[in-house]
């Protein structure tokens, strides 16, 4: 069974990397990428390029797409070049992107119908940054959407579960990959901090959606706004260490 991967980035290259020494002798890894060049070390290593996402979805029956969000996802999706128009049988689409659930399952029901079922969505965010992806330590939150009622009507005890995943950055796990960055003052991008903006949206989303109160993710949210208007929304989320230095020493 070949695998496929779409986006090369901080995340994506190294969780490719992984994918590629656990290959099969029977299966092969194939990327592509907006910039050939960040799949080098990866072709290098016996990865097999695909000048498209059509080429990609052609040869693949599994594809995992690592990519910030469902705009660029439906990017790779569309057009003649894109996975839709490749798609020549079944097809498993993982995205492992931070997303809003409810757009996930938007996007799930869409394909699904396309496709007439032939193509099939499995929501799986990734948490854990940079050093984990590199470490083959990230927490993956793999779901359909109806994942909690699978579990517990298969006899899964749900806090039992919650307490698993809660091993990537919402546990302790974080202090362990920032702490050392704190003390160092070093905000290397690995998890860039723009990005946190749509993930403390998705998580208000939810909050209005359920009744449940966002204060926590409100303030983060205008913090991390701050974080980006003053310039540093490209490094890592780490950086709200400098921001508020430096907005404390003005």
């Amino acid at each position: 069974m070949n695998i496929g991967v779409i986006g090369l980035g901080t995340m994506g290259a190294p969780m490719a990397g992984h994918l590629l020494s656990a290959r099969r002798e029977d299966g092969r890894l194939l990327v592509t990428a907006r910039r050939p060049g960040s799949a080098a070390e990866l072709l290098q290593a016996g990865a097999d390029w695909a000048p498209t996402p059509a080429a990609l979805a052609a040869e693949c029956a599994v594809i995992v797409t690592v990519l910030p969000d469902l705009p660029e996802l439906r990017d790779v999706l569309e057009g003649p070049d894109g996975l839709l128009a490749g798609r020549t049988g079944d097809l498993l689409l993982v995205v492992c992107s931070t997303s809003s659930p409810d757009g996930v399952r938007t996007l799930a029901g869409d394909l699904t119908e396309r496709t007439g079922g032939a193509l099939r969505v499995v929501d799986a965010p990734v948490s854990g940054g940079r050093e984990c992806a590199v470490a083959a330590t990230l927490s993956i939150l793999v779901g359909g959407a109806e994942a909690a009622v699978i579990a517990e009507r298969s006899g899964l005890d749900l806090a039992a579960l919650f307490d698993v995943l809660g091993g990537g950055y919402a546990g302790s796990r974080l202090l362990d990959v920032k702490g050392p960055r704190f003390v160092a003052h070093d905000h290397e991008p690995a998890s860039a901090a723009r990005l946190m903006i749509k993930d403390l949206d998705f998580a208000q989303a939810q909050g209005r959606l359920t009744g449940g109160p966002t204060e926590h993710a409100q303030f983060l949210q205008q913090v991390f706004a701050g974080v980006v208007a003053a310039g540093l929304g490209d490094l890592d989320s780490s950086v709200v260490q400098r921001y508020l230095e430096e907005r404390s020493a003005s």
